[in-house]
């Protein structure tokens, strides 16, 4: 498995209103989707049951060599309650191929 500087951040860091989690590392399934039918199929229900599980961050053909197209990766995880109750939380992505939605809870953002 490839590393970089992503890898070698703390897994958990907080600023004054907003605490951050990384999910970075296991935990993560990926499947391709090269016909695109994943959103009709509802496959953020659950991950398929032919994903692989990675470590991320990971490039898709580390997981998939050759390919180039859709996927779609699937991670569990519990967000802290913050502290301020005008805080926020946020997800943030280091890299995103060339375009990416996200499902949380079955809510498509």
């Amino acid at each position: 498995m490839k590393t970089d500087n992503f890898a070698k951040m703390k897994t958990s860091v907080s600023t004054k209103s907003t605490p951050v989690t990384s999910l970075d590392g296991e935990g993560w399934h990926i499947a391709t989707d090269s016909s695109n039918q994943g959103r009709e199929a509802k496959w953020f229900a659950a991950p398929r049951p032919e994903a692989k599980t990675v470590a991320v961050p990971i490039t898709i053909q580390e997981a998939f060599p050759n390919y180039h197209g859709l996927a779609w990766y699937w991670r569990s995880f519990t967000v802290s309650v913050n502290p301020d109750p005008e805080g926020r939380t946020l997800l943030r992505f280091w890299a995103v191929g060339c375009g990416g939605a996200v499902h949380l809870d079955r809510h498509w953002w």
